[in-house]
């Protein structure tokens, strides 16, 4: 039996990235908790979030004919994913945790939102990206970016560039590279 029993697999999309704008904005957060034990998702969350900077090109293109009506706001959203990784309690797992985190972090202080602290959450961060240098390294994937190692994993269609489809991509690459069965997540 794991000690390790759920993991939280989350994701932001924002206005631009930080290099372009430094006032870039958060405008969609997902997470999904995935069960150690079953190696299913036992829930998942997504919100898109309000914002007033303008998009970035990649952004324009996936976001510019979202309807953003019923977007919560910033204290809102980053207070819902903070009690879904409080109440999952698992190690955070992203494919670029850093980023998320160095969003959230900030988003989180202007709002006045705490970031959870110890023993609720474990702190422990894997970046999934990370994780496939060695197959990097012996050439069997071309690039360790999402939108190659999700080819590799076996994920469908395109990378959609949201929150939720990325947390999903991302949980389908890190299962293969724990050798999940790929029937083991299913809708994934």
């Amino acid at each position: 039996m794991s000690k390790i029993g759920k993991l939280f697999f989350c994701d932001c999309e924002t206005t631009d990235l930080p290099d372009n704008d430094p006032e870039a904005e958060i405008i969609e957060i997902a997470c999904a908790i995935l069960d150690v034990e079953t190696w299913r998702v036992s829930g998942e969350w997504s919100t898109l979030v309000r914002h007033s900077r303008p998009y970035g090109d990649l952004t324009a293109a996936t976001f510019s004919k979202v309807n953003f009506g019923n977007a919560l706001d910033l204290d809102l959203a980053v207070a819902g994913l903070f009690r879904r990784w409080r109440e999952s309690g698992g190690a955070w797992i992203g494919q670029n945790p850093d980023f998320d985190r160095g969003m959230l972090r900030p988003a989180a202080r202007s709002c006045g939102v705490p970031w959870p602290h110890k023993p609720e959450v474990d702190y422990h961060v894997f970046d999934v990206a990370s994780m496939m240098l060695p197959y990097l390294v012996r050439g069997e994937v071309g690039g360790v970016g999402l939108k190659t190692t999700r080819v590799w994993a076996g994920c469908q269609g395109e990378q959609s560039h949201r929150a939720m489809g990325d947390v999903r991509d991302t949980i389908r690459v890190f299962s293969k590279i724990m050798g999940a069965q790929p029937d083991a997540l299913p809708g994934y």
